[in-house]
């Protein structure tokens, strides 16, 4: 070991030999004479500290230095230890040790890599790298675990509510049975007439049952309407045809009558909603203070506060809200505030199966904007809202997908 050592601090670090001939700069670092005078015919610095050295320096012999090397090649190697276990612990080009991690290239480099091809590229220590992960991993895994744990509470009320419900049910049962078991002869008008109120509340759950049936077929027809006109647009030849059709655009005044369930508020809600899987959508914007986000389909239709939309106001929505000089990430009424200026066309990456909703800016260039976690326990409709003269269009093309840097980043992100 002491040995290997030895001929390691003996090593020339531009030819990765042993010294011959060395020579010591001004500096006070040593290497081959042949391998100073080449390096020095396209440079003036010291290949390890990068110090100048004087035009055409003298180069003297490091009498000492020569010795101990002769005195090193003259030993026969010594009996070392059993080979490296671990044959990747040492970098395959030079055969150092990977002491260092350049995250430029995302690798582990040796000292000598960092003089040619990481010179100029951001290198740490292993250790530092570590660290930074381990804290990145640990903060997912406590927001993994506290959604397990908000999950499992969840999971236990709606448990104790069927409990209470089957108890309830049967007890209510039971006393009526017995009551009427007991005074059949006495009640034999009132049981009819409970016959009858059952009948009656019978025949009033069919009724709200087929009404929620025909509401849940005109909310097919209407998706094979969306569909069809969904795919009417996509074959459309004529680009200012589609990119209008598309286009979500704030009026002073209400195109019609206000429906039911319409929101008071200058907003939208797509009729589309994702129960599973991965989806991928664009919305270009005229300018900024708009708000996008995803929302339950029991959103809140009326003003919450002072608030000029209510897209991440509560529980049943995730926001983001992009203003004039900054943007801010909104959910259950807590909001935080996110680094520069998003551009006019951002990118939206919802992935149900890992509970991630990524918010992307992708002008002038393509950048990470927010990532919330949760577990999406509903249908999640999109849904917008702009500003007095501000016009939005969705820009939700077949071959549009999540550029490639940006899905790496969200996979590690899930």
């Amino acid at each position: 070991m002491a040995q290997q050592l030895l001929q390691e601090k003996l090593t020339c670090a531009i030819c990765l030999e042993l010294y011959q001939d060395p020579v010591t700069l001004s500096c006070g670092h040593n290497f081959c004479a042949d391998c100073i005078r080449d390096w020095w015919r396209s440079r003036v610095e010291c290949p390890e500290c990068r110090e100048l050295c004087p035009a055409r320096a003298e180069l003297r012999r490091n009498v000492a230095l020569s010795d101990v090397v002769e005195v090193v090649r003259a030993e026969p190697p010594a009996a070392g230890p059993d080979p490296d276990p671990d044959p990747g612990a040492r970098c395959p080009q030079h055969g150092r040790p990977l002491e260092l991690f350049c995250r430029t290239e995302g690798r582990c480099v040796c000292s000598a890599c960092t003089v040619g091809d990481c010179r100029l590229h951001e290198r740490v220590l292993l250790d530092a790298e570590r660290r930074e992960r381990e804290a990145q991993l640990r903060a997912t895994l406590e927001v993994t675990r506290q959604q397990a744990t908000q999950a499992e509470s969840q999971l236990q009320g709606l448990q104790q509510r069927s409990s209470q419900i089957q108890s309830s049910a049967c007890n209510l049962a039971s006393m009526v049975s017995g009551k009427f078991s007991r005074l059949l002869q006495a009640l034999e008008m009132r049981r009819i007439k409970a016959l009858r109120a059952i009948e009656v509340a019978k025949t009033q759950a069919l009724a709200q049952a087929q009404e929620e049936e025909q509401r849940l077929r005109g909310h097919l027809e209407a998706t094979a309407v969306f569909d069809r006109w969904t795919q009417d647009l996509l074959e459309q030849s004529d680009d200012r045809t589609f990119v209008q059709d598309q286009r979500v655009e704030h009026r002073r005044e209400p195109r019609g009558l206000v429906e039911p369930g319409s929101f008071e508020l200058w907003q939208v809600q797509c009729a589309q909603s994702f129960q599973s899987g991965r989806h991928y959508w664009e919305v270009h914007t005229s300018n900024h203070l708009v708000t996008l986000g995803v929302a339950y389909p029991d959103l809140a239709r009326h003003k919450l506060g002072p608030y000029t939309d209510n897209i991440g106001r509560g529980p049943s929505s995730w926001g983001l809200c992009v203003q004039e000089d900054s943007a801010q990430a909104w959910h259950n009424g807590e909001v935080q505030r996110l680094r520069g200026v998003p551009g006019k066309l951002l990118g939206v990456d919802l992935d149900l199966t890992s509970g991630c909703l990524t918010f992307y800016s992708l002008e002038p260039e393509t950048q990470h904007l927010h990532t919330f976690h949760a577990i999406f326990t509903q249908p999640l409709h999109p849904v917008f809202w702009l500003l007095e003269g501000r016009t939005l269009t969705l820009c939700h093309r077949p071959e549009a997908r999540l550029p490639p840097g940006l899905q790496e980043e969200a996979s590690g992100l899930s």
